[in-house]
């Protein structure tokens, strides 16, 4: 089967992260799989068995104009690629115009819709722009896939798919990555860890994340703790934005930012950690997102203290739950005083067993090849 997969975004977003994972594992199933992205300059090139690897580069500072140069890369490589099936991520136009030209010459094109993008944008135009992309875009594929269940009733009521053009799509993991990782010491020495106590915070530091908050709480717990440190793992746009809140919050002495960190790495900077932390927002955007990284977390053997929503009540029975900063303050505390019930462990073979991406792909190949009869 020859696959093309286009992803409309840079690898520092959680949501690439994931869809590399599908590229891979559907490499490694056998299939000739192409691969386009956008890209940084600082950006390695992609590498994994049965892919071909396309970047456009990101060369200047303004968005659009970046996204607009992603468009017509994207359309004329895949002009030259035989494809049975075009995979694309999110409801974006530099992914989907290419797809549906692929569809004008036979290709059968599948649509992921993993949350509501345009709800992040506080700009009232560029949420009615994100929005029209979500009306127009999905009614054109042959399928549209999903990671959340209540994103798939709120995505059928909406545009009135039908429940036969719809692919459930667990969020998968990476398992394999995080149980062979290692104690780095030059990791260690390099953030100057020393015997302190490390919470970590992982996320892409754009408009998705809630940052801000976790920064509070740590805040609250360093006063009550020595030797605590909080390790923020990933990039993004809004970096130097979190810099300087810690700096507000006079806590940038106990706050380390690790920058953007290629996903293959990140099982080893957690190995730093004594606990894990995810906070989201209670609205509506949040509300149909997956947080992948407590199961990320999880597939690491850490303790969780989060709050629940989204699709994270899956793994309610596994995390500590807290809803008011005060909750979140004292269990921080206590786990890092060594209490807990070690519910994670429980946990981590929970994930290993349901969201393992090498099970949720085989799955994924059966709809594909449906899709080819």
């Amino acid at each position: 089967m020859n696959i093309l997969m286009i992803s409309p975004l840079t690898p520092e977003s959680g949501s690439s992260v994931q869809f590399w994972s599908i590229c891979r594992e559907l490499g490694n199933l056998g299939h000739n799989v192409y691969y386009l992205e956008r890209a940084l300059l600082k950006n390695q090139k992609k590498t994994a068995k049965n892919i071909r690897y396309f970047r456009s580069i990101d060369f200047c500072p303004f968005l659009p104009l970046n996204i607009l140069f992603s468009l017509f890369f994207n359309v004329i490589i895949s002009i030259f690629i035989k494809a049975d099936i075009v995979f694309v991520l999110k409801p974006l136009p530099n992914a989907c115009i290419p797809a549906i030209l692929k569809k004008l010459s036979g290709a059968k094109i599948i649509l992921d819709i993993d949350d509501l993008d345009y709800e992040f944008y506080k700009n009232r135009l560029l949420k009615k722009i994100a929005y029209s992309f979500f009306r127009y875009f999905p009614k054109q594929f042959h399928k549209v896939t999903f990671c959340s269940k209540e994103l798939k009733k709120h995505t059928v009521k909406t545009l009135g798919l039908s429940e036969d053009n719809i692919i459930f799509l667990p969020q998968g993991i990476d398992y394999d990555i995080f149980q062979i990782a290692r104690d780095n010491q030059n990791l260690r020495e390099q953030f100057h860890l020393g015997k302190c106590k490390i919470l970590v915070y992982l996320a892409s530091l754009g408009i998705t994340n809630s940052l801000v908050k976790v920064l509070e709480i740590f805040k609250l717990v360093s006063r009550k703790t020595n030797q605590t440190k909080l390790l923020v793992i990933g990039g993004g746009n809004h970096l130097e934005q979190f810099m300087q809140i810690t700096a507000e919050l006079e806590i940038e002495d106990k706050v380390i930012f690790t920058g953007f960190v290629e996903h293959k790495a990140v099982p080893q900077y957690l190995r730093l950690a004594d606990m894990a932390i995810n906070y989201m927002e209670i609205n509506k955007a949040n509300k149909f997102r997956v947080p992948i990284k407590s199961r990320e977390y999880l597939a690491a053997g850490l303790p969780i203290v989060s709050n629940l929503t989204g699709d994270d009540p899956d793994i309610a029975d596994y995390v500590y739950s807290c809803e008011e900063t005060q909750d979140f303050e004292n269990t921080i505390i206590e786990i890092l005083d060594g209490g807990g019930d070690r519910r994670n462990l429980a946990g981590k073979q929970f994930v290993e067993k349901n969201y393992n991406w090498p099970n949720i792909v085989r799955n994924l190949e059966k709809h594909f090849s449906q899709l080819l009869v």
